[in-house]
């Protein structure tokens, strides 16, 4: 792959020191494009009665005899958890 990329003009690749560039008349353009806000994401995860549900390597539990809503935001690896609604 490195070959080919070189080879194309996109990277400058030294096999015998295995070291990879991007071409500098590419970086300009990586550069230079704007970065898009970053949104958080966010949704509702609802846990019936006696059930149990794992995100992230974080597991929930719901040991009520109802349903539990949560609403879940995360946000620049902050993960934001609200109890919103028993029934």
């Amino acid at each position: 792959m490195t070959k080919f990329l070189s080879q194309q003009g996109l990277i400058q690749f030294r096999e015998e020191a295995k070291m990879i560039k991007i071409d500098p008349k590419w970086r300009s353009l990586i550069y230079e494009e704007e970065r898009e806000e970053v949104r958080p994401t966010i949704g509702t995860i609802i846990i019936p009665p006696t059930q149990s549900l794992t995100i992230q390597n974080v597991e929930i539990s719901n040991e009520t005899d109802r349903a539990i809503e949560f609403g879940l935001s995360v946000e620049k690896g902050l993960m934001k958890l609200a109890v919103t609604r028993i029934e």
